[in-house]
């Protein structure tokens, strides 16, 4: 939602036909080819481009290589439709294109920025020039804190939380037990479990569904206005925690050291702003917001938006216009 509230304010999007990259994630948590005969191609089907006149990449971790090949496939046969990348993150591999990746990468009418400093000097070193560009993360125009909710706070703690469950969408042994832990001692009855995917909402409904509220909403502009009338989000989802501070709602990550895809992603944001902390202190700063009687949004909140969606736009449209 981020990457289209940018691209609306620099071209007329008249139509948007979505790729998912990874459709069907949860049934086998991607083992098993045979559950899913149109996996990795979804609306992208023959003539896939034939009336695009620009390919995004939104957001993902995984912008390029093997889950991105068929839609490389067929921009590398469009020379002269623009192919912008948007908020592309990833963890502590190095970059390694493969040859049509490269290809693509490479021409003249494709734009790349990252949500990650390390990410963007990697992608730099390999293809020799200055290509991509450190921004952070589209999530943060997901919302807008002028659409906070009339009706004010609802006096809780929201937290984002993951499973240990299904490849690629789970959090560790170590932190999913410090959560549930957690969870079970708490005795506030301020603390919501928000799950974005079904297979959490079902596991943490069970565990937790006679203490807690257990949310899940499959709509994500719905999710936001879920987000948006808490006093404060704690997330182990990076967007869930970007996604909330885009509506002003003050928010902390959770997560392993280890995991510089969240926290490379972190060190663009200012600090007071977006952080990661552990379990427990973020729960107790997350309490303490609860005593703050000023709704003021968060102290340079605004200042830093503005500066941010500046930067995306002054550049798209100097890339767009340049195509």
């Amino acid at each position: 939602m981020g990457v289209e509230r940018l691209l609306r304010q620099v071209v007329n999007v008249d139509s948007m036909a979505a790729w998912n990259r990874n459709p069907d994630l949860f049934i086998d948590e991607w083992r098993d080819s045979t559950l899913r005969p149109d996996f990795l191609t979804n609306s992208l089907r023959d003539p896939a481009l034939l009336f695009s006149n620009l390919v995004v990449a939104a957001g993902s971790p995984e912008w390029c290589g093997g889950p991105m090949r068929r839609l490389y496939e067929e921009i590398a046969q469009k020379p002269d439709i623009p192919f912008l990348v948007v908020g592309a993150g990833g963890g502590s591999l190095p970059f390694r294109p493969t040859p049509l990746d490269e290809e693509v990468l490479r021409r003249k009418n494709t734009w790349i920025s990252t949500r990650s400093e390390v990410l963007a000097q990697q992608i730099n070193e390999y293809l020799g020039e200055e290509k991509a560009i450190p921004i952070p993360c589209p999530a943060f125009f997901s919302g807008c804190p002028s659409e906070l909710p009339s009706e004010g706070k609802n006096g809780r703690i929201g937290l984002i939380v993951q499973s240990t469950a299904v490849r690629n969408q789970s959090i560790g042994d170590q932190l999913y037990q410090q959560i549930t832990d957690l969870l079970s001692k708490d005795s506030s009855g301020k603390i919501d479990i928000i799950c974005f995917y079904q297979d959490e909402y079902s596991r943490f409904q069970a565990l937790f569904g006679n203490t807690h509220r257990v949310i899940y909403h499959y709509a994500s502009d719905r999710l936001l206005g879920i987000l948006s009338r808490y006093n404060a989000i704690v997330s182990t989802r990076l967007h869930g925690a970007i996604g909330a501070l885009s509506l002003g709602v003050p928010s902390r990550v959770i997560c392993e050291s280890e995991n510089q895809r969240i926290t490379s992603t972190l060190c663009l944001f200012p600090h007071e702003l977006l952080a990661s902390l552990p379990v427990d202190d973020a729960i107790s700063w997350a309490k303490q917001q609860l005593d703050q009687t000023d709704t003021a949004l968060p102290t340079g909140l605004l200042e830093f938006r503005n500066q941010t969606e500046a930067t995306y736009l002054t550049l798209l449209r100097r890339q767009l216009n340049c195509s």
